[in-house]
Formats: C-alpha cells, structure tokens, sequence
C-alpha cells in the first residue's frame, strides 16, 4: 500500500489510461493516412503537374480575366456616352392641316436624346406640295413657338 492507496488499482488506472491513449494514437494514425493519401491526390493531380504550377496558371488566368474585365468596363463607358447622344425618345403626330383637303397627310415627329436634345420636324401637306419646317430643343424647350400638334409630339417624346 501506498500513500494509503492499493497498487492494484493505481495498476488498473495506469493500464486504462494507458489503453486509452493507445486508441486515441490509433485513431490519429487513421487519420493522417487518410488525410496523407488526400495530399498525394491533391499534389499529383491527372496528369502530373505540381500544385505550384498549377496556381501558377490559375494567376496567369485570373490576371487575364481581370484584364479583360478592365477593358470591358471601358468599353460599356463609352457606349454609355455614346448612347447619351443617340435618338432614343420620339413621336409621331399625324394631322390634317386643311379641313378641305381630306386625310391626315401632314405631321409632327419629335426626335430626342437622353439630354432631351433634338429636333421637331413638322410637315404640312397641301394641294400644292409638302413643306417641311425644323425647330431646335434644347433640354426639352424649344425656343420658337409650337403649333398644338408639335406641342403634342414633343410631350409625348417626353
């Protein structure tokens, strides 16, 4: 007896704890071999390249996409601004401008960008031809008066 302790059972506890820890070096002996055979896959790959080469080319792909991102970025811009200047708003009023002659020869089209610039072009149809009158807009005014049928278009291109 020791310490007021028997010995057989400190021998019980000594060879349980024992027993214990050699199931726990068995089970992480199972796991690094698990986890060894993954990093040889891992590291082998298919056809034999190193992991190094292959992040290399994956940096080398990312790079390019990046690039090319970039450049496509500044192109949508540009499209951007050139869209700005573009007709993109537009009506079309037909008319009749003289109640003798018949049908709605004659009209209004308003033709604006996105800054609300352009133009109206007002055709008046007659007996003796057709002519064709401009008006400038600016931010969506138009500094010379409107008939109702050029109010009415540009509104509606508004």
């Amino acid at each position: 007896m020791m310490y007021g302790i028997d010995m057989e059972i400190i021998i019980m506890a000594l060879g349980g704890v024992s027993a214990f820890l050699l199931l726990l070096i068995i089970i992480l002996f199972v796991k690094i071999s698990k986890l060894n055979k993954k990093y040889q896959a891992f590291m082998s790959g298919e056809d034999g390249k190193s992991l190094e080469g292959q992040v290399k080319e994956n940096y080398n792909l990312m790079k390019n996409i990046e690039l090319k991102q970039q450049q496509q970025e500044l192109d949508m811009l540009e499209i951007s601004d050139h869209v700005d200047d573009c007709a993109s708003k537009m009506k079309l009023v037909k008319y009749n401008a003289f109640r003798d002659i018949g049908g709605q020869m004659s009209f209004a089209l308003t033709v604006l960008n996105e800054k609300k610039n352009g133009y109206i072009l007002n055709c008046v149809h007659s007996d003796n031809g057709s002519y064709i009158y401009a008006k400038e807009v600016k931010r969506g005014q138009c500094g010379a008066e409107l008939s109702k049928e050029e109010e009415e278009s540009l509104l509606g291109a508004l």
